[in-house]
């Protein structure tokens, strides 16, 4: 482990990966943020802020508008960002690319699984690149996400200072942060934190 990027979205599972991250024996770690034309644009001011907080240099990647529908999801997402970021670490000398997949996020976008990251590695070393995407969250629910931002000392930043909303929400107050509390994200985290706040998930 040496040197890393960070994809940084300013939601709950980068931020937590943020906070783990500088706690690994990493030389160097740099981070990468999307402006997709996502209708939740607001969450690159927590990643910019998230950056500046945990003295991290940022760059923040310009793409076409990428079309989400109704539902505010990108089709093979994370495809299309692992593929830019490991272009981006191999320019600048980096070793991993961290991504903040977790396990509730798979049962809905399978770029978020398990065996997408394992097949994501094997295209690259296939290509003979050294370039290696972690993301040390995929076996991890939301619930656990929230143990582990407990664990690093970094639970009140995680509600406080991101941003999950896909309405790009933030009038409303819960206890796990702010949003609309009826898009598929906030309901998706708000079960998380109930799991959490319940005690019956633990990190692992």
């Amino acid at each position: 482990m040496n040197k890393a990027l960070l994809l940084l979205s300013g939601g709950q599972d980068s931020t937590t990966l943020a906070w783990w991250a500088k706690t690994q024996p990493y030389e160097r770690i740099e981070a990468l943020a999307f402006h997709y034309g996502q209708s939740h644009a607001l969450e690159l001011a927590f990643a910019r802020q998230v950056a500046r907080d945990l003295e991290l240099e940022l760059s923040m990647m310009e793409l076409p508008t990428l079309s989400t529908g109704a539902s505010h999801i990108v089709a093979h997402r994370n495809a299309v960002f692992l593929s830019l970021a490991v272009s981006y670490a191999i320019a600048h000398d980096l070793d991993h690319v961290i991504i903040g997949a977790c396990l509730d996020d798979a049962a809905i976008f399978k770029d978020c699984s398990a065996a997408f990251i394992e097949s994501f590695n094997a295209m690259l070393r296939a290509q003979g690149v050294r370039v290696e995407v972690i993301a040390p969250l995929v076996y991890r629910t939301k619930a656990q996400v929230f143990e582990l931002a407990k664990e690093l000392g970094a639970l009140e930043y995680i509600i406080d200072q991101t941003h999950t909303c896909y309405a790009g929400a933030r009038t409303h107050v819960y206890a796990w942060g702010r949003g609309c509390g009826e898009c598929g994200a906030c309901q998706l985290r708000a079960r998380g934190w109930a799991a959490f706040s319940q005690g019956g998930d633990h990190a692992i």
